[in-house]
């Protein structure tokens, strides 16, 4: 039952069929753990995923996806959020919420500065290996991060967080997502745009990333240019 919670972590929603696939187990059996997980709180299902077309079954009806609740992501956290987020309050109560706003913008420009030092980072020459030491960061931060093409004619890359281990910070101070995603952009020199967020109840973080946009600040995505593949 873990595996299959596992893999909803770090591989993101999806139907049954699918887990199956990637756990190499029959569909019948990941449908056992896939009740027991809603049934425990877990896990809950809807038609479609976060971002992206529906999976169909044979018959051409959407499949079931299945996703991490708040509580199953919770299950796979270290325990500290509870604790960041009173020193968040504390913070807030004694300075203020500029005191709140300048430590989400510090937070965002230090995973800036922790990316772009990066020696992978350093050796890049496209935007798409720069994309890939960024997921590789987020990993080591615990976001259970995943990268690859986005779907549909506008192209770029799809940059998903399956985690958050500062949930309950976000949730409460959402600024702290709105500086984390200028800093990613202005890590990889495009105009990302961040379409959902676990703070705000989606299942994944899902960041969109142009091809080759150059970062204008306050600026909207302007048109794509050459498509790099993943």
């Amino acid at each position: 039952m873990e595996r299959v919670a596992r893999s909803l972590l770090l591989d993101g929603p999806a139907s049954a069929r699918r887990l199956a696939k990637r756990l190499g187990v029959t569909p019948a059996a990941v449908r056992r753990h896939l009740d027991a997980l809603v049934g425990a709180g877990w896990v809950n299902h809807g038609a479609k995923p976060a971002y992206g077309p529906s999976e169909t079954t044979g018959r051409g009806r959407p499949a079931r996806v299945y996703s991490l609740t708040a509580n199953g992501r919770r299950q796979f956290a270290h325990g500290y959020d509870h604790i960041a987020l009173e020193a968040m309050n504390l913070l807030g109560e004694m300075a203020g919420s500029s005191a709140i706003e300048r430590f989400a913008k510090e937070r965002a420009a230090g995973l800036a500065v922790q990316i772009t030092s990066a020696a992978a980072y350093q050796r890049a020459n496209s935007l798409k290996k720069k994309a890939r030491v960024v997921t590789d960061v987020l990993n080591a931060e615990g976001y259970a991060a995943t990268l690859a093409p986005a779907r549909g004619p506008v192209g770029g890359m799809q940059l998903c967080q399956h985690n958050c281990p500062i949930e309950e910070v976000a949730t409460k101070y959402q600024q702290i997502c709105e500086h984390e995603t200028r800093a990613l952009g202005e890590a990889l020199g495009v105009h990302v745009t961040r379409i959902a967020t676990i703070a705000a109840g989606d299942g994944v973080c899902t960041t969109m990333i142009p091809d080759l946009v150059p970062a204008q600040r306050g600026s909207q995505p302007t048109k794509t240019k050459t498509k790099e593949k993943i």
